[in-house]
């Protein structure tokens, strides 16, 4: 099965079938994502524009309940890998323009604040998952 990450699509075209594809690009980009930041290797799917565009789809149809979760879950994971990143550019002996912890922590608090439902409505959200994002914070 092959997916067409086609950006210019309109938003006519958020039929059911779209929408599982979504999902679907939206999931394989999280476990990766998640898999390269605990093996601390590089993540081989990219967060691309298109990413925000899924995000923004689902949310409009939110076909399902759960649909309005999807984005701020992504946007975190995505929050996290480039705190992850950085922490690991602070700790390595030649840094490629690392971001200090301050940076993502005030982004984790912009995240919390624009969020349009309670943190803890969201299992996800429910356990401690700036980890990355809290070392950076406390390593200024």
């Amino acid at each position: 099965m092959q997916l067409e990450l086609d950006e210019d699509k309109s938003s006519e075209d958020c039929n059911s079938s779209n929408l599982e594809n979504m999902r679907a690009v939206l999931g394989c980009y999280y476990l990766s994502s998640s898999v390269s930041t605990v093996l601390q290797k590089m993540c081989t799917f990219p967060y691309i524009a298109y990413l925000d565009t899924c995000c923004a789809s689902l949310d409009r149809s939110r076909e399902y309940p759960t649909d309005k979760y999807i984005a701020p879950i992504i946007q975190l994971q995505h929050l996290m890998e480039m705190a992850d990143f950085s922490l690991h550019q602070q700790s390595s002996s030649v840094s490629l323009g690392a971001l200090p912890g301050s940076y993502y922590a005030d982004k984790l608090e912009t995240f919390k604040t624009r969020l349009r439902f309670p943190l803890l409505e969201c299992r996800k959200f429910s356990k401690s998952t700036a980890t990355p994002i809290e070392k950076l914070s406390h390593s200024c």
